[in-house]
């Protein structure tokens, strides 16, 4: 059998129903349910997705400093090119029904924030979120195994200026200090969708040439 897996353990046979996932020396059960996303790997898996330099994203963001520093949003994104319109994204992270279903009976809570921006959107992990329970203009970004797809597009709105005092909190939150192994997964991420997107032209020009 294969290196990694535990010594005196045979291959698996079909009644065994096993498969195999290589992490180090791990080998794990199908009959095991995959462990629930958490919000650390929500972020990953954004800021992966909001990649440098046509995307900005950063993390925690309040709706200002100082005293006025009462509400807070999980992630402010943003397009850097003035030819994609320069849109200020809101996005609210949750990964449980309850925790979701809190947000959406208070939308009033977002919006204190979402008001200085374009769109608004929630990230959750794939298939948690029931689509007709969202709020009107809201979108949908859904997470499975470190990617990110748009499952409903936000509706564009009237953003207010929220002036330095929100320009403020955005800095702050952009010079907060990163935890490094989140820096490295970011990284990881990164080059994972750099490699697809090569692939993905390569394969695209043969296509085209033949």
């Amino acid at each position: 059998p294969p290196a990694h897996w535990p010594a005196r353990r045979g291959l698996p046979t079909a009644s065994q129903r096993l498969v195999v996932m290589t992490q180090g020396s791990q080998v794990y059960n199908s009959h095991e349910k995959p462990k629930p996303l958490t919000a650390h790997q929500v972020r990953i898996a954004l800021a992966a997705y909001y990649t440098h330099p046509n995307l900005g994203i950063v993390f925690e963001v309040a709706k200002a400093t100082g005293f006025s520093a009462n509400r807070h949003l999980d992630a402010v994104a943003m397009s850097l090119w003035p030819s994609r319109g320069l849109d200020l994204y809101g996005i609210e992270i949750k990964v449980s029904r309850q925790d979701y279903r809190r947000e959406i009976e208070n939308p009033q809570k977002a919006e204190e924030i979402a008001q200085f921006l374009d769109y608004f959107y929630i990230a959750a992990p794939t298939g948690m979120v029931p689509i007709d329970t969202l709020p009107k203009a809201w979108g949908l970004l859904e997470v499975a195994d470190g990617k990110v797809k748009e499952r409903i597009p936000a509706t564009r709105t009237a953003a207010k200026d929220g002036g330095r005092t929100f320009l403020a909190a955005i800095f702050r939150a952009a010079g907060r200090p990163s935890d490094p192994a989140e820096l490295d997964e970011r990284v990881r991420l990164r080059l994972e969708n750099l490699d697809r997107t090569i692939d993905e032209r390569v394969a695209t020009c043969i296509s085209q040439r033949h």
